[in-house]
């Protein structure tokens, strides 16, 4: 290789280094512009005015500004998912704020009142009309102790009321009981302890079933009032009636004969839970009756 052939290789390598150098030094090693891509893939997503929105709390990626080595501040981008991108006209919460407030909502409750009405029957039995002879009286039907006193006034007691309603009805009307066993323990009846008051032929059976607590659960007829005080008692039941007229009473009516060859009988029909009974001397036509209860207290057969 000739000397001047040396010459133009060296400077040509020269020149090369030259330029390289040039292009460090203005900054050859700095990357070109280009978009940056989230390793998932995501699209960046951007405003009308080309700028990545704010983020909001709590689901954007950090905004810490970085710093390139040109020595120039830049923030990266929001991604979001692939497909979306924020309406033109969409208000962005502040990304200072934790949470962003929830929707007001209103809520209307209706509310419908319901009235239960209960309609409540009261029986009513009225005293037997006797004539202007006697205001008082006494009506027996089932269940029931209907008295009237000499102020006309008419009180109806009905088997499972006050003890005493039914006992003060009764004085209202026959006076003081003839007989009064008070409180005792009775074998014949089903309560821890009964009453038996008598007014002549008329007993009431007050019970106490529950400690301290007295019903009126039976009547019973034997015989007449006292002072001679009407009586009546439904269908015309009476003490003293010949079976052939209690036959009369109801075709329905069935008189039992008992082992001790008495009789006894129940009204046909009645479906109270105190129906009336009765006992007779017999099952024959001329036997007669001898006692009409109601309320199953005490055992009358």
């Amino acid at each position: 290789m000739t000397r001047q052939r040396r010459f133009t290789l060296i400077g040509v390598l020269a020149l090369s280094v030259l330029l390289t150098g040039t292009w460090v030094l203005v900054g050859g090693n700095s990357a070109p512009d280009r978009e940056v891509v989230a390793a998932s893939n995501d699209v960046i997503a951007t405003s009308s005015e080309g700028t990545a929105p704010p983020t909001t709390a709590g689901s954007a990626p950090s905004s810490t500004p970085t710093t390139s080595e040109a020595g120039v501040s830049t923030t990266p981008p929001t991604t979001a998912s692939v497909g979306f991108g924020f309406p033109e006209d969409m208000v962005f919460p502040d990304a200072e704020s934790d949470t962003a407030e929830p929707p007001t909502t209103t809520s209307t409750t209706s509310s419908t009142s319901s009235t239960s009405s209960t309609t409540s029957t009261t029986t009513t039995i009225l005293a037997p009309d006797i004539g202007t002879d006697f205001k008082r009286s006494v009506f027996l039907k089932e269940g029931f102790a209907t008295f009237g006193t000499d102020d006309a006034e008419t009180i109806i007691v009905e088997v499972g009321d006050d003890a005493d309603d039914a006992l003060n009805a009764a004085i209202a009307t026959l006076g003081q009981p003839t007989s009064d066993t008070g409180l005792v323990e009775d074998d014949d009846c089903s309560s821890i302890r009964v009453r038996r008051v008598r007014f002549g032929g008329l007993e009431l059976v007050l019970a106490e079933q529950v400690e301290d607590v007295i019903t009126f659960e039976q009547w019973f007829l034997d015989g007449d009032l006292p002072a001679g005080v009407p009586l009546e008692i439904e269908d015309g039941l009476k003490p003293g009636l010949a079976v052939a007229d209690l036959l009369a009473i109801d075709v329905l009516m069935v008189i039992f004969r008992d082992d001790d060859g008495s009789g006894s009988f129940k009204m046909p029909g009645d479906t109270s839970n105190s129906p009336v009974w009765g006992r007779t001397t017999g099952a024959e036509s001329s036997d007669t009756v001898e006692a009409i209860w109601s309320g199953s207290e005490c055992r009358r057969l």
